[in-house]
């Protein structure tokens, strides 16, 4: 299932994302948060991704600092519910000082119809209220790692069977049965970095808040932990950012819009304007989505050359690539006619072999069955590696129809123009093309989509 699914509120604590008092969310509700006693507030400190919030509060100390989510509809949450983040508690819970000895809250919604805390004793801790009483589930205290260590923290209840799990890590700490109920709602605003109540203001980082109304699976908790960015300083941090429900691809077709043409947001056309649309069709898992279709509309001369029928280049520079790292970049492909070629490449690259190619396509040709859909897979591999064997044309049943070239990073090579690019060409004839689908640029450190889970929409939609 996508990660965006249910998602009600998603605060990535990026300086991008803070304007003018208000941290934006990047959920499409527009929950957004405003800032309230910004004092004990720093702002673009180093987080666990990108930004975050730093939050120097003290507990039974007037004044926090905190985020405040005004009262919504979408805040109503009564059947599942998963709230996560990122945080870094700086000070011992445990210490003797009872300044410091309180319990801690990352968020919470008003008088505590839902949150999710730090214990004293080191347990993370969620709840919920269902029928006047508080349904609450700690973590076991050997999943915190004591001060100044970051934890991805989730809670999830659902109310048709009242089961209820804390997650650290990634690992499910505990799962428990609480009591069956709808969970309670009122009119107050979401906070984070407070929970109410003295002594209960977050004191260190917090950084990528996410609320769902939904239960999210193990496999959700999973990926989400493994959520990372290639973005560095000098990059906007806006067009490189991972987008929300797709944490491991750099790529985001989303921006790609129906009925428009030419060049969409992070892709630049290849050909002309005419020669590239945005359509609707069926894509290779049998629903209906936003497709890129090149396809010859002139003669012989599109913008990029003779011959140029469609397509994209998604640029990036070389210097913002670890070249220490495997690179995948996959599409799915679909040919209508033999009279055009396909290709898929990448640059700053070498064979393995030393020398610097200066025009690298993993692979270019016309796929084996027409109007059948084929996932093309091409890998950049460390600059340090000597062989590779994995690039690769799949089927839609998962079987290998061609291997294809692989490539090796040669940063200092050649241009430090970084780009990824997918094509339609010499096509002479007006009209025909081939449609394009979900792009897909990912570092392979462990987090990316497996090549099962591209291939099967049933793993894929889980």
């Amino acid at each position: 299932m996508s990660l965006s699914k249910g998602l009600v509120g998603y605060w990535t604590m990026d300086d991008v994302d803070v304007d003018s008092g208000v941290v934006r969310d990047r959920s499409g509700n527009d929950n957004h948060a405003n800032i309230v006693n910004g004092t004990y507030i720093t702002q673009s400190v180093s987080g666990k991704i990108n930004e975050a919030f730093e939050f120097e509060n003290r507990a039974y100390a007037a004044g926090n600092g905190y985020l405040e989510v005004p009262h919504d509809e979408s805040l109503d949450i009564t059947e599942e519910i998963s709230i996560c983040a990122w945080c870094r508690i700086d000070e011992d819970p445990d210490a003797p000082d009872s300044a410091v000895n309180s319990w801690r809250g990352v968020c919470k919604r008003g008088s505590s119809p839902y949150r999710l805390l730090l214990e004293t004793s080191g347990r993370f801790s969620g709840s919920v209220y269902v029928d006047g009483a508080r349904q609450k589930t700690d973590a076991p205290s050997t999943t915190f790692n004591g001060p100044g260590v970051w934890h991805f923290v989730v809670y999830t209840y659902r109310s048709v069977d009242g089961r209820a799990r804390m997650y650290v890590d990634g690992e499910l700490g505990i799962e428990q049965t609480k009591s069956i109920g709808p969970i309670e709602t009122n009119t107050s605003s979401f906070q984070i970095a407070n929970t109410g109540g003295s002594g209960s203001s977050w004191h260190g980082p917090i950084d990528e808040v996410r609320l769902y109304r939904r239960e999210l699976t193990p496999t959700d908790v999973k990926q989400l932990s493994h959520f990372r960015t290639m973005r560095t300083s000098s990059i906007d941090p806006f067009k490189f950012r991972p987008r929300p429900g797709d944490p491991s691809n750099m790529m985001d077709s989303t921006t790609w819009v129906i009925g428009t043409s030419g060049s969409q947001d992070g892709f630049n056309r290849n050909g002309s304007v005419d020669e590239n649309d945005i359509v609707e069709g069926t894509g290779p898992y049998g629903d209906t989505v936003a497709l890129w279709y090149g396809h010859s509309e002139d003669d012989d001369t599109g913008t990029n050359g003779p011959r140029a029928d469609g397509g994209w280049n998604w640029y990036h520079s070389i210097e913002n690539h670890d070249t220490t790292m495997k690179y995948r970049y996959s599409v799915w492909a679909r040919q209508e006619f033999r009279s055009g070629t396909i290709y898929h490449g990448t640059r700053c690259v070498d064979k393995f072999d030393g020398v610097y190619r200066t025009n690298p396509y993993y692979w270019s040709g016309d796929l084996p069955t027409m109007s059948d859909w084929y996932l093309i897979v091409g890998y950049n591999y460390p600059e340090q590696a000597t062989q590779g064997n994995e690039s690769a044309i799949y089927d839609t049943d998962g079987n290998v129809v061609e291997k294809i070239n692989d490539y090796r990073w040669d940063p200092d090579g050649g241009s430090a123009n970084m780009r990824w690019r997918t094509y339609y060409y010499y096509d002479s004839n007006i009209g025909r093309g081939a449609h394009f689908w979900d792009p897909r640029l990912e570092v392979c450190d462990g987090s990316e989509t497996s090549i099962t889970e591209l291939l099967n929409p049933a793993i894929m939609n889980q």
